[in-house]
C-alpha cells in the first residue's frame, strides 16, 4: 500500500515540476528552492534530493523542440567513432590480463574491450556444462536431447523455452558459477573498477543456432526464421548515464565470455566504438522520451539516428571475454554460419560494503537471484573458496 501512495505521489510530483517548467526562471536559485519545497509538499512520503531536481530539469531541457542537432559530414562521424582495431585474420585485438593498462586505455577510449580470460580447455567444459544443463532442464515438448553438434536436435520443441533465447532461467551449473568465480576474470574487473571488493552476477548462458547448410533429416536445409538478433540499444538510459558519470559514479559494464570463435558469419557482438566519448553530445542533441527520465532501463536510438550507421561489428576468439561500457549502443548480428554461437554473460561491479546502489538495482545480482530460486535449488557452494563466496555474495568483504 505505501508503495503504491509512493508512487502516486511521485508522480503527482513529476507533473507539478512539468507544470511549472521555465527554463529562464529556472536559472535563479530563490525559484529552484520554491519548486523543491512545493514538490516535497506533494510527495511528502518520498525522499526528494536536490539532485533529483537537477536531472528532472535536465531531462526536460532534453525535450525541447529546440534541440542544438549539429550536422556532421561523413568524414566527421567517423573521426567521432574510429574502428576498433582487428588483427590480421580478422578478429578483435585482445589483451593479456597482465596488460591492465592498455586495456582500462582501450575500455576508456572505445568503450569495450577484449580480454584472454580462458584457454580451450576452459570453454570446451563450459560448453559440456552448458548443453548438460539445457537437457536436464524440463522442456514438455522435448523430443531429444539437444547437441551442439546435431542441428536435428535443434529445432524448438527440444529447448527448454520457446523465446529467441531458448532457455528460461540463469545459468545455475557449477562450472556457471566457476566460471563467474573465475581469478581470472575476478582480477581484470578488479583493474577496471579499481576496486577488490566485488560482486558477480548471476546471469545467463547465450546461444544462437547456426542456420545455414545444416544437415537435417532430409538433406542439407538453411534455417533463416533462426536467425535473431538484438537490435541496438544502451542497457541503461543514456541520459541518466551521462548524470551519473558527472556526478563521479560509474553506471556500470557488461561482458560476455566467447566459448567458440564468433565471427561476422556465427554473429558477433556489434558496438559504436568511441560511443561514450560522445554520450554527452548525443543527449543534448536528443530528445529524452517522457516515460523513461529517471529509469534504469535499456534505450534504443530512432531508427534514422545517423550514430547506427558508424557500429562496428566484433568477431572475437575462442576463449576472449568482451567488456562493454554501459554507455555504450551495442547489439549482435545475425548467425549465417552452421555453427552456434555459445557464450556466457558475466559482470562485476562494486559489493554493498562498497555502495548499495549496484546490488538494489541489478536484476542480476547475486544474492537477489540465489533468493529468487533457493525454493527450485539446493545451491552448495562448500567446494567453493571465501573470495568466490564473497563474489556470490555468501560471504561478507
Amino acid at each position: 500500500m505505501l508503495k503504491e501512495i509512493k508512487k502516486q505521489q511521485y508522480d503527482r510530483a513529476i507533473a507539478y515540476l512539468e507544470s511549472q517548467y521555465d527554463p529562464v526562471t529556472l536559472l535563479y536559485s530563490q525559484h529552484k528552492n520554491h519548486l523543491m519545497q512545493e514538490i516535497k509538499s506533494v510527495a511528502p512520503d518520498v525522499n526528494i534530493l536536490e539532485s533529483w531536481l537537477d536531472y528532472m530539469l535536465d531531462c526536460f531541457i532534453h525535450r525541447s523542440p529546440h534541440l542544438n542537432k549539429k550536422e556532421r559530414t561523413v568524414e566527421g562521424w567517423q573521426k567521432i567513432f574510429p574502428r576498433y582495431p582487428v588483427d590480421r585474420e580478422g578478429f578483435a585485438v585482445s589483451f593479456a590480463i597482465e596488460d591492465s593498462d592498455t586495456y582500462c586505455r582501450m575500455l576508456d577510449d572505445y568503450g569495450v574491450v577484449v580480454v584472454r580470460v580462458f584457454d580451450k580447455q576452459e570453454c570446451e567444459r563450459s560448453i559440456a556444462a552448458m548443453f548438460e544443463e539445457i537437457n536436464n532442464t524440463p522442456a514438455p515438448y522435448r523430443k531429444m536431447n539437444v547437441s551442439p553438434d546435431n542441428p536435428i536436435s535443434w529445432e524448438k520443441c527440444n529447448w527448454p523455452s520457446r523465446s529467441k533465447f531458448l532457455l528460461s532461467r540463469p545459468a545455475f551449473h557449477f562450472q556457471a558459477f566457476k566460471n563467474r568465480t573465475s581469478e581470472t576474470v575476478y582480477r581484470v574487473f578488479c583493474h577496471i573498477w579499481k576496486e577488490e571488493r566485488l560482486r558477480v552476477t548471476i546471469d545467463n548462458w547465450g546461444i544462437m543456432r547456426g542456420t545455414k547448410d545444416l544437415l537435417m533429416k532430409n538433406g542439407v536445409e538453411d534455417r533463416p526464421q533462426w536467425r535473431k538478433n538484438v537490435k541496438p540499444h544502451w542497457d541503461y538510459n543514456p541520459w541518466l548515464f551521462h548524470s551519473e558519470m558527472q556526478k563521479g559514479r560509474q553506471p556500470g559494464y557488461q561482458a560476455i565470455i566467447a566459448f567458440s570463435d564468433q565471427t561476422s558469419q556465427t554473429g558477433c557482438h556489434l558496438t559504436l566504438p568511441g560511443c561514450t566519448q560522445f554520450l554527452e553530445l548525443w543527449c543534448r542533441e536528443n530528445e529524452i522520451p517522457k516515460d523513461l527520465l529517471t529509469k534504469r532501463r535499456s534505450h534504443r536510438p530512432v531508427a534514422n539516428d545517423p550514430v547506427r550507421d558508424y557500429m562496428q561489428e566484433i568477431p572475437i576468439r575462442q576463449g576472449d571475454m568482451i567488456i562493454w561500457s554501459w554507455g555504450q549502443l551495442h547489439g549482435n548480428t545475425m548467425n549465417f554460419a552452421s555453427q552456434m554461437r555459445l557464450l556466457q554473460y558475466i559482470r562485476m561491479f562494486p559489493a554493498s560494503e562498497v555502495d548499495t546502489s549496484y546490488e538494489e538495482y541489478d536484476r542480476y545480482a547475486c544474492r537477489r537471484i540465489l533468493r529468487q530460486y533457493q525454493s527450485e535449488y539446493a545451491f552448495d557452494f562448500s567446494r567453493f573458496s571465501l573470495q568466490e563466496k564473497r563474489l556470490l555474495g555468501v560471504e561478507d568483504y
